[in-house]
């Protein structure tokens, strides 16, 4: 007998036993500890007011920063979320930018042809009905020109 899984054929030596795979319900429980957090950090456009080395510095310490806050936040999802898994492997994009780019962005995107602080581009969660071992978190835009004239402005 043949029974068709995943659009591959089985041939079946007993097709009056039901199958069972050992492998079928047991997910591997990661924690927060065991989460590893990978940020791809880059640059886009050329900042006004800081050089490429204070730039590329800056990145370094955003990206130890976000290595730090990413366990965190999901800990704190998987206390108001009981059923979320924790992934082993979490990965957030991180971009530095001038107001140009982020302007076009959030043109593109949010429909408002003006420079704003920070973009965020959430990738949702979905339901496949098994934990993945990779989340990818999404995109962080930062403008530094827009972030320097807010500092400058609040002293």
């Amino acid at each position: 007998s043949m029974i068709a899984m995943a659009g591959l054929p089985f041939y079946l030596s007993r097709p009056h036993k039901r199958l069972k795979f050992k492998w079928g319900r047991r997910y591997t429980q990661y924690s927060a500890a065991d989460l590893q957090v990978e940020v791809d950090a880059l640059s886009e456009g050329k900042p006004k007011h800081m050089t490429a080395a204070a730039v590329d510095k800056l990145l370094e310490q955003l990206q130890q920063d976000a290595e730090e806050a990413v366990p965190l936040a999901l800990s704190a999802k998987q206390q108001v979320q009981p059923q979320y898994y924790m992934p082993a492997i979490a990965n957030l994009s991180l971009v530095l930018c001038d107001d140009a780019h982020i302007q076009q962005l959030n043109k593109e995107h949010r429909g408002k042809d003006a420079p704003t602080d920070v973009l965020s581009f959430e990738i949702p969660d979905e339901d496949v009905g098994i934990p993945l071992p990779v989340k990818l978190l999404g995109d962080l835009v930062i403008s530094l020109d827009t972030a320097q004239r807010q500092a400058d402005e609040r002293g």
